[in-house]
Order: structure tokens, then sequence, then C-alpha cells
């Protein structure tokens, strides 16, 4: 589509508790799913969350969030983790 351009807002999960996507801090009371809705409801066409977990605990809480960003959401949302791999 010759023209189009797609809004991408990102977001994450990091030590427990939602981030902006340059990992900074949403505020005390802000939860990442009341921001993915919001990006979602502004207009963006996607929605890019950044997993920065660095245990399997928080990864694995990481997943739940992401679950439930996905259920609440109004854009399709793409997953990234960083560089933290166990082999």
């Amino acid at each position: 589509m010759e023209g189009y351009k797609k809004i991408l807002a990102g977001f994450g999960w990091k030590n427990g508790n939602g981030v902006y996507f340059d990992g900074s801090s949403l505020g005390e009371g802000a939860t990442g799913i009341d921001l993915a809705c919001r990006l979602g409801d502004q207009g963006a066409d996607e929605l890019m969350f950044w997993d920065y977990s660095e245990t399997d605990k928080e990864h694995e809480a990481a997943i739940g969030f992401l679950k439930e960003v996905i259920r609440q959401a109004d854009a399709p949302v793409i997953a990234g983790r960083t560089g933290h791999w166990r082999m």
C-alpha cells in the first residue's frame, strides 16, 4: 500500500511492572494494561510489547501480563524479549 504508514506504540514489562518502551516506569498506580488500551484507543495500528524480564519467574509473569493485554487492547500486539536467554 503506497503512502501508508503504521503507527507502532511500544511498552514493556520489567521487574513486575508495566513500563514505557525505553524501560522507564509508568509512575505510581499506573498499569501497563491501561497504557496498552489507551495507546490502542488513541490510534496505534499495532502495539509492540517488550519483555525486559531477567528470571524465569519474571518471564512467566510477563506472559500472563501480555495475555491480559491481548484480551483487552484494541490493536494487534507484537512481542519481543531482551537477550537474557539461558541455554
